[in-house]
């Protein structure tokens, strides 16, 4: 924010009030609250090593090489970026980002020989990132695959949603847009029960069925679409 933005909320004591400013400021939509019991003692300074017990997603990638002194800069789809010339926090982000839609444990981001002031160096890194919406912490990681297995399933909601429209939810809670009739058939199929043979057969009859054209070859179409279906986390692991 602005630093006169930013002086006059500082100078409001109470914190409700003083996020409530900031949802007026940001656009906010959505309260987020987090509901404790009165008698509770709450600490709210940042402890960057609790994000040892999280696991990471991002899709952030390096925005270019780095730079004379070593420094590398990553940046989100959002625009939310991070420069960083610590090799590990560079390596853990790499990870992370070659890792998505998947989310991988902050513990397997962090070498068992790094010291004490590199694991905390990491994690506080990370804690910024979060912080600034460059990536997102799970408790638990979301459900997914970017393996592609000998029967692959989609979501029951995904294969519902694929039947009536273009628009399906997927297994990270975000929207995304199937746009040809034939991706959608495939997604309502995807229920674990067919292979690739059969997956080609049930395609072929759609093709038929609806008077459109059949692609050749149609099997390394299957494929790539199924690599795609995996990137925008539609397949349960």
């Amino acid at each position: 924010l602005p630093e006169p933005v930013s002086d006059e909320l500082l100078r409001v004591d109470d914190l409700i009030r003083r996020e409530q400013y900031l949802d007026f400021i940001k656009g906010r939509m959505f309260r987020q609250t987090l509901l404790c019991r009165a008698e509770l003692d709450l600490d709210r300074s940042p402890q960057p090593l609790v994000v040892e017990d999280l696991a990471l997603s991002s899709p952030a990638e390096p925005a270019d090489r780095p730079d004379r002194e070593g420094r590398v800069t990553f940046e989100g789809p959002s625009g939310a970026k991070l420069t960083t010339d610590h090799p590990l926090v560079t390596r853990a982000l790499q990870r992370v980002g070659r890792s998505w839609p998947k989310a991988v444990w902050v513990r397997d981001l962090i070498p068992e020989e790094a010291s004490s002031a590199d694991r905390v160096a990491v994690c506080d890194a990370l804690l910024r990132c979060y912080a600034g919406n460059l990536v997102q912490l799970h408790v638990k990681p979301p459900p997914l695959t970017t393996s592609i297995s000998e029967r692959p399933e989609a979501s029951p909601l995904a294969r519902h949603q694929a039947r009536s429209g273009q628009l399906v939810t997927n297994l990270r809670h975000t929207t995304v847009r199937l746009e040809d009739d034939l991706g959608r058939r495939l997604v309502a199929l995807l229920d674990g029960t067919r292979d690739r043979a059969q997956l080609v057969d049930e395609l072929r009859s759609f093709l038929g069925e609806t008077g459109q054209e059949v692609p050749e070859p149609l099997e390394a179409g299957l494929e790539r679409s199924l690599e795609g279906i995996a990137r925008i986390a539609l397949l349960r692991a």
